[in-house]
């Protein structure tokens, strides 16, 4: 908002700050993903449960993927500004920030719908199996 705000108004200073908040945003959205990889091998959860968090996991990868890219872009973009410029990072913000909604609703689903990180729901969803698969339900072992 502050790109397309200051962009429209003639306030670089507020793009300027966009870019830092872009850049802020990449270095959350790496801790995220390592937070979020250890939390999926270390918290117990259904079978049912698997799919969506598998789905989760690869929406924090393409938010951070994307993140990078745009990061990049606007820090070796020597023209930062011209339309075909602010047109790629704005439709591509709009994208990554649509993905990163949808992967948060899943999280909550997660928690909120399958209780998954709720203290109680250990023994009743205990599930062990490893995440290193792309969602196709290969070589799943529950006990």
């Amino acid at each position: 908002l502050l790109d397309v705000v200051g962009l429209l108004a003639r306030k670089p200073e507020w793009q300027r700050l966009a870019g830092i908040l872009l850049y802020l945003g990449a270095l959350f959205a790496a801790v995220t993903v390592a937070l979020g990889l250890q939390a999926a091998n270390s918290v117990p959860h259904s079978a049912e449960v698997h799919p969506i968090m598998m789905d989760h996991r690869n929406h924090g990868f393409t938010v951070l993927g994307m993140a990078l890219l745009l990061s990049l872009w606007r820090r070796l973009s020597i023209k930062r500004w011209l339309v075909v410029n602010s047109a790629f990072q704005m439709l591509t913000a709009a994208v990554m920030l649509a993905i990163m909604a949808h992967g948060a609703d899943l999280g909550g689903l997660m928690v909120y719908g399958h209780g998954v990180g709720v203290a109680g729901m250990a023994q009743q969803h205990d599930h062990d199996h490893d995440h290193s698969d792309h969602g196709d339900g290969a070589d799943h072992h529950h006990h």
